[in-house]
């Protein structure tokens, strides 16, 4: 924000994508973390029965059919949550390499992969929201007595295949860039540095891997659901926190390359149009360099 506001960065789709991000970001973060008090981590038949119900409405998990031989987890309240905040991070990260890549053909890409990702996070959000007949099984159908009021979807499943779906995406963004910065007409050493750059992406690729291990192995594995959410709540944290800072990796370089380093900022003048490489001429490659150093967002008047 501080980049922003300053000027040193001009305003674009992908900051009030990330701004959504964080927004969602604030109510994920408190409410997972307020879990444990409700029962995560802790043996549930240790709990009271208020607890185990506010548990399942508010935070995570509860069985589907029967409370001790079922192995199905949802999460209610925070699973929507959760798939709001992956389709803004992915959809501010996706505005970020249209703004600075101006290739028609890698745009019309982008374009596909955005599209994709927002298919994909409206269906799976109303999966989470309408996952149960009546809805209010969702955290009431632990109770035996609630057995035969509706039914619900086996939401362990499709958590299992949401995440891999954005494991799948988060390797399918780090490629893209990639096949652009080699195309460049710079240094390698320079190519380097971009490809480092975009390639911290590998830990929400691996932070995502992990949590999606987790799921597999609750699915597999346990009985008692408030013991065994514990770790997919923690590294649900980790993830959205981990995508946050990659999607904000390039206004990150620029805080430190103009407030930290003193280097002089030349980047005001510069107009959404020349980052997109409307304004840019000459061959595919230079075009493509010049849209790569809208990275730092140089002055039109820097030689």
């Amino acid at each position: 924000m501080v980049v922003k506001f300053s000027r040193v960065s001009v305003w674009g789709a992908d900051d009030l994508m990330i701004l959504a991000t964080f927004s969602f970001l604030i109510a994920f973060v408190p409410l997972n973390a307020n879990a444990g008090k409700n029962g995560a981590g802790q043996d549930m038949w240790s709990l009271t029965v208020d607890q185990i119900t506010e548990y399942f409405k508010a935070s995570s998990c509860f069985p589907v059919h029967d409370a001790i031989s079922n192995t199905n987890q949802n999460f209610y309240i925070i699973q929507a949550l959760y798939y709001s905040t992956i389709a803004f991070l992915k959809a501010s990260i996706l505005f970020m390499y249209l703004r600075i890549f101006p290739g028609e053909r890698f745009r019309a890409v982008l374009w596909g992969t955005q599209a994709f990702n927002l298919a994909i996070g409206v269906t799976f959000l109303l999966l989470g929201i309408f996952q149960c007949r009546p809805i209010h099984l969702a955290w009431t159908a632990w109770r035996r007595d609630s057995e035969s009021l509706g039914t619900c979807m086996d939401v362990v499943i499709i958590a299992m295949v949401y995440s891999a779906i954005q494991v799948g995406l988060d390797i399918w963004m780090l490629i893209l860039p990639l096949t652009q910065i080699l195309g460049l007409n710079m240094k390698w050493s320079k190519k380097f540095g971009l490809m480092f750059m975009f390639s911290l992406g590998l830990f929400l690729t691996a932070a995502s891997t992990i949590r999606l291990k987790l799921l597999v192995d609750y699915h597999q594995g346990t009985h008692n659901f408030t013991v065994g959410s514990l770790q997919i709540a923690i590294w649900s944290d980790i993830e959205l926190c981990v995508g946050v800072f990659t999607a904000c990796i390039p206004t990150t370089r620029q805080f430190f390359r103009v407030f930290i380093f003193g280097r002089p900022d030349g980047s005001t003048s510069l107009h959404s149009e020349h980052i997109r490489g409307r304004s840019l001429e000459g061959s595919p490659k230079r075009s493509t360099r010049q849209a790569a150093e809208a990275v730092d967002e140089p002055s039109p008047h820097t030689p």
